[in-house]
């Protein structure tokens, strides 16, 4: 065997080692599910717990938020903005949750399960956990306490979401229910509803700076709780 077979045949066997050597070390690694104390105990992950609860705020006005299907094919019919008198439908056989809407026909059994009132609510529920738990975040009290201002104003924003849809609903308060609890189902009347959200958004408002630049244009501002 010449010099050259030889260096190659070092080549080969080196490259096996490496190969079986990353394998090896891959297989070790373990991953686990994040939990509230592991994602409030790392400020990045406090960070996007709170653009998470951003993800809806547009979910009640989008355009593909109704729609219907014909000849293999999805038809949009827009958000709640086409629940109005004014709106020009779209001629379809079915009955949309938007004309129902416009009807004053909604109800229990034919409003969509997974439509506002469940993303609400989820989001409401996440701004309380925020709340509640960011206290214990390693994050600068200033961030920390303007944080709490965006948590405020997103949950003041999903209750005007639900109350553009029905009227008064429960307040919920701070509250962080769990499976098994008793929560409160009793609706509110449509002015404390109202009263709460002001209230609410002109606490925020307190802590909130009236501009965003650069990457966090978008998130709610002191403006943005007057509006």
């Amino acid at each position: 065997m010449n010099m050259k077979n030889l260096f190659y045949w070092y080549l080969l066997i080196v490259g096996m080692w490496l190969f079986s050597s990353c394998t090896a070390n891959l297989e070790q690694v373990e991953t686990t599910d994040l939990d509230r104390e592991s994602v409030f105990a790392d400020s990045a992950y406090t960070a996007r717990f709170l653009s998470q609860i951003y993800t809806d705020v547009g979910y009640d006005v989008k355009p593909n938020r109704f729609k219907t299907e014909a000849f293999g094919m999805a038809i949009e019919h827009g958000g709640l903005q086409t629940a109005c008198d004014e709106a020009a439908y779209k001629v379809v056989s079915d009955v949309t949750n938007d004309v129902m809407f416009a009807t004053g026909t909604i109800n229990p059994v034919n409003a969509k399960e997974d439509d506002v009132w469940k993303i609400a609510y989820v989001n409401i529920r996440r701004a309380n956990v925020f709340m509640k738990y960011v206290e214990g975040s390693p994050i600068t009290e200033n961030v920390k306490k303007q944080y709490k201002a965006e948590a405020r104003f997103l949950r003041a924003w999903y209750y005007s979401m639900l109350l553009r849809h029905y009227g008064g609903v429960p307040l919920i308060g701070d509250n962080i229910y769990e499976v098994d609890d008793d929560m409160k189902t009793s609706r509110d009347t449509y002015a404390d509803c109202v009263k709460y959200i002001v209230d609410e958004c002109n606490l925020a408002a307190l802590d909130l700076p009236d501009k965003f630049r650069g990457i966090n244009t978008g998130r709610a501002t002191a403006g943005s709780c007057k509006d």
